[in-house]
């Protein structure tokens, strides 16, 4: 089985091709040659060979191309001459930079996977509620701070070196790996040096960082093997909080963790539809509302106001899910010019991220744009002293293509419309909880929006804001309630 053969047919709908792809996936991991390769890990560092299965998995699904249909060329076998030799670099330079390290230390909670310093504000706050929690962050700036552990480049870890190791990890495995490669006609380096990047970083990590809770925040960045060495050297429970909505054949598949904590009661949903271990799910509500809203208080009468505001998301070739997804958004962006034709009085705006500012200059969005009254803000109109939240919570009226950020407000009490022009975008397929709030042709995009705008009280006063979002004004103090009661 080749892996470079295998391609998504994308006139099929993201949910179809989903499932398509965990199949795939499965089947993979089950050939002799993967087989072969997985015992021989499995032997080395004594990790159970499910364990290094779904770890695997997190891997593949990384390097699926959704835009093309296909995984990258990394796996063409022929690459594995010149992975040899990577994976062969990859340990000499750990055992240059290799320390020493015999200091145990003992944390309520340690907070995995942090590389913005924004992630690093967000879970500062549970200082609050832990009295010793740890951050492990890729940023400098932070090393050498009280409980912050910065992780540099797999430097600076700690292992066992003698002749076996030299003799495992610069002959057998990967002369074992080459053959297998070639022989499959699939390049297996990727693969094998992702689990020994996990292996040794957490490793060495957990052995001298100690806690019966473990933190992150990106549940499409969940590792199994890096849970299981968690626990391996003493920690109890694994917990991932939920910033964006699961969607089809892209986010949330094979998520890892015991405890997801969710935004809403069902906006885990399609999660768990895509091969994820989870033990258990409990809603508790948005991290980023709190930090950007309520712990960013602002006078509501010093924000400008809209009567609709697009609320745009950070599009990417991993939201490229069926064959039309493009074409689609941009019908929206039509449908934004046409409301303001017909209704010039009405005040639009399209939000989106300073860093997005180029992708509105996309030709068809330029085109569907022209000549109309909608404006495109991204908070430098007024310095950047509001948000996206601030300016969604004074809008009246709301819309967007797939932003979670529609779900955080529906919960909030402020109704959001997911705009989905004859229901062709199928990243959401089945995902019931939006069907309220779904609008699939331009006439119906119009009276809602205007109804709304009208009379916001008017229409949906019969759904459960909880499905959708948790009220998230004391969200860590939910979040370090669920974390202590796990014990």
């Amino acid at each position: 089985m080749v892996i470079n053969s295998f391609r998504l047919d994308k006139k099929f709908d993201a949910k179809k091709n989903s499932e398509l792809l965990i199949k795939f996936t499965n089947k993979f991991l089950s050939t002799q040659h993967m087989t072969t390769n997985l015992k021989i890990i499995s032997d080395k560092i004594n990790i159970p060979n499910d364990i290094l299965q779904r770890e695997c998995k997190h891997y593949l699904q990384y390097n699926f191309d959704n835009k093309t249909g296909k995984y990258n060329s990394s796996f063409l076998y022929l690459n594995a001459i010149k992975d040899f030799f990577r994976f062969i670099f990859f340990f000499i330079w750990i055992i240059f930079f290799s320390k020493k390290n015999n200091t145990e230390k003992v944390y309520d909670l340690i907070v995995d996977d942090l590389d913005h310093e924004n992630s690093i504000k967000t879970f500062k706050e549970l200082d609050k509620y832990f009295s010793q929690v740890l951050l492990i962050t890729t940023l400098k700036k932070f090393d050498k701070k009280n409980n912050f552990l910065f992780v540099d480049k797999y430097k600076n870890l700690n292992f066992k070196i003698g002749f076996k190791f030299c003799y495992d990890y610069f002959l057998y495995i990967p002369l074992k790996i080459l053959y297998l490669s070639l022989k499959s006609q699939n390049n297996l380096f990727g693969i094998n040096l992702h689990i020994f990047r996990i292996y040794f970083k957490y490793s060495s990590i957990f052995k001298n960082n100690k806690s019966k809770y473990l933190l992150q925040e990106r549940y499409y960045r969940s590792s199994s093997l890096k849970n299981y060495l968690f626990k391996y050297y003493g920690g109890k429970n694994t917990f991932i909080t939920q910033r964006v909505l699961g969607i089809y054949s892209s986010f949330g598949m094979f998520v890892n963790c015991d405890y997801f904590l969710s935004l809403g009661k069902k906006t885990a949903d399609i999660i768990c539809n895509q091969d994820s271990e989870i033990k258990k799910i409990t809603p508790i509500g948005s991290l980023s509302i709190y930090q950007n809203y309520f712990n960013s208080p602002i006078r509501s009468d010093e924000i400008p106001s809209y009567d609709l505001l697009d609320l745009e998301s950070r599009m990417a070739n991993t939201n490229d899910v069926y064959d039309t997804f493009w074409n689609d958004w941009y019908i929206k962006f039509s449908w934004l010019a046409k409301l303001s034709a017909l209704n010039p009085n009405l005040n639009i705006a399209i939000k989106i991220r300073p860093e997005h500012k180029t992708a509105m200059e996309n030709i068809n969005i330029k085109n569907a744009l022209k000549n109309s009254n909608v404006k495109i803000i991204d908070g430098s109109e007024y310095g950047f002293k509001f948000n996206t939240y601030h300016y969604a919570f004074k809008a009246k009226s709301l819309c967007t293509w797939i932003s979670t950020l529609g779900c955080e407000m529906i919960g909030h009490g402020k109704k959001c419309f997911y705009i989905n022009p004859n229901l062709k975008n199928t990243s959401y397929k089945n995902f019931a909880v939006l069907d309220k709030f779904t609008i699939h042709n331009y006439q119906s995009f119009e009276k809602k929006i205007l109804d709304e705008i009208n009379d916001p009280n008017k229409n949906f006063k019969d759904y459960q804001k909880d499905d959708y979002c948790v009220e998230s004004s004391n969200v860590f103090e939910e979040l370090s309630k669920q974390i202590k009661n796990t014990l």
